[in-house]
């Protein structure tokens, strides 16, 4: 292994492992966000947005499954 490709490589950790810091909490803050947004509407009398939130989440595991497949 040539000394340029260990910095190649430790580059490469230094970037993967700044830009996991930096937006971890913004997509916690996101989906904390998202499931609030998700819960209001389940909890309202409307069952056109009862319809739409069993879509997107139905829609949102599937993409998670194919994703983790």
């Amino acid at each position: 292994m040539m000394p340029d490709d260990f910095y190649i490589a430790l580059r490469h950790f230094i970037i993967k492992l700044g830009s996991l810091l930096l937006l971890t909490p913004l997509f916690g803050y996101l989906l904390m966000d998202a499931i609030d947004s998700i819960e209001r509407a389940w909890k309202s009398n409307n069952k056109k947005r009862k319809w739409l939130v069993s879509c997107t989440l139905f829609f949102l595991l599937a993409i998670i499954a194919g994703w983790l497949r």
